[in-house]
C-alpha cells in the first residue's frame, strides 16, 4: 500500500480560467477562445471541499478483523491564498500559494484522522496516537496526518500555462504523488480546448490516478468529454458553463488495465463514471466554481499471502469535489 497515492486522491481538485470574452468575435461566429488571463499581482482565494470513500461489498475472510467494510472515508475542507508573481509573454503564470485553513476528518484503515489548521491561530499540535508497529494495516498510513501537517506549512509554487496545465516549481513542498492532483487547474475537466468553442462544442481528455490502498499497482483511466452548455450571464457576470461526463473502464476491443495472468500483484478491473459542472467567469478570466462527482466500481483478485486461492475484492469508490475561486 502507498500513502502518497491516497494523498493524490485526497487533493484531486479542479479550477479553471478563461480569456476575456471578445463580444464582437462572439457575435460573428458564436465561438470564443478559452485561455487563462491571469495578471501579475492578481490575488485570489481558492476554496476546496473534497471527500473520498471506499466501500467494500464484502470483506474477504482472511482480512476480517483487520479490514472494515469502509477502509477509507476522508473529508477535506481547505482554503489557499494564491498570488500571481509573474506572467510570461506566452501567458504562463507563476503562482505562489499559502494554506489559510485546512481540516480533514475520517479514517484510513485503522488510522483515525482529525486535522484542523488555521494559519491565523497558533495552536500546539495534538499529541500523536501511538500505533502498534506489529499491526499489518498500519505501515504506510500511520503518518498520513503528518503529511497534512507538513503540507500546510510549505508554500505551494505552481507554473500554469494558458490552457491551465500545471507543473511544480522547485521548493513547492510537493509530496510524492500529490503533484498528480495538480495536473491542471481545471480539475477533472483537464486542459482547456486548443480551438475556439461555442455553445454545444465538445472536446476530450484522459486522466489517470491511483486507487486508495493499491498505490502504484493500479492507475484508474478516466475518459472525459467536456461540452459548453452555455455562454451568457451567471449571477450578472459573463460566464461559460461547461458540463463534463466521465467514463471509467475499457472500450470495445481494448485490453484490460489489469496486469497479465502471470504477473505478480492484484488483477484489477474498473468500471463507472461521473459528471462535473464548471462555471467560468469570462470577465475575470478565471473560474468561479466547479463541482464533480465520480463513482467507480473496482473488482480485484488479490494473491493470497498464505498461498492458496486468490482473494476476490469488490469495492465502490466515491470522489466528490467542490471548489470556488474568488477575489480578495
Amino acid at each position: 500500500m502507498n500513502r502518497t497515492a491516497l494523498a493524490a486522491l485526497l487533493f484531486v481538485f479542479g479550477l479553471s480560467a478563461l480569456a476575456p470574452f471578445d463580444a464582437a468575435q462572439g457575435k460573428q461566429d458564436g465561438k470564443t477562445e478559452l485561455r487563462y488571463a491571469l495578471k501579475k499581482g492578481d490575488k485570489f482565494l481558492f476554496r476546496l471541499k473534497h471527500s473520498v470513500t471506499v466501500k467494500l461489498d464484502k470483506v474477504p475472510e482472511l482480512l476480517q478483523g483487520i479490514l472494515s467494510d469502509d477502509p477509507v472515508a476522508v473529508a477535506f475542507d481547505g482554503a489557499v491564498d494564491m498570488e500571481v508573481t509573474d506572467v510570461s509573454e506566452t501567458g504562463t503564470a507563476l503562482i505562489s500559494g499559502a494554506w489559510k485553513t485546512a481540516k480533514a476528518k475520517g479514517h484510513i484503515l485503522v488510522n483515525d484522522i482529525d486535522f484542523d489548521f488555521d494559519a491565523a491561530k497558533k495552536v500546539e499540535a495534538k499529541p500523536k496516537k501511538k500505533e502498534d508497529p506489529d499491526d499489518p494495516a498500519v505501515p504506510g498510513f500511520a503518518d498520513f496526518q503528518d503529511l497534512l501537517e507538513k503540507m500546510v506549512q510549505l508554500p505551494l509554487k505552481l507554473s500554469v500555462d494558458n490552457l491551465g496545465t500545471v507543473s511544480f516549481r522547485d521548493g513547492s513542498g510537493k509530496l510524492g504523488q500529490i503533484e498528480s492532483a495538480f495536473r491542471t487547474l481545471n480539475g477533472m475537466m483537464g486542459p482547456l480546448p486548443k480551438d475556439k468553442v461555442g455553445k454545444g462544442d465538445s472536446w476530450k481528455d484522459e486522466i489517470k490516478f491511483g486507487m486508495p490502498g493499491v498505490g502504484n499497482t493500479l492507475e484508474i483511466k478516466i475518459r472525459t468529454v467536456n461540452t459548453v452548455e452555455s455562454l451568457g450571464k451567471v449571477d450578472g457576470v459573463d460566464c461559460a458553463v461547461i458540463k463534463s461526463k466521465f467514463a471509467v473502464g475499457k472500450l470495445p476491443g481494448e485490453k484490460d488495465d489489469a496486469p497479465p495472468a502471470d504477473a505478480l500483484g492484484p488483477k484489477i478491473k474498473t468500471d463507472g463514471g461521473g459528471d462535473a459542472t464548471t462555471v467560468f467567469s469570462i470577465s475575470a478570466g478565471r473560474a468561479a466554481k466547479a463541482t464533480s462527482a465520480l463513482r467507480i466500481k473496482v473488482s480485484a483478485a488479490i494473491p493470497n499471502p498464505g498461498g492458496g486461492e486468490e482473494m476476490d475484492l469488490k469495492a465502490q469508490l466515491k470522489v466528490d469535489t467542490q471548489t470556488e475561486l474568488g477575489g480578495k
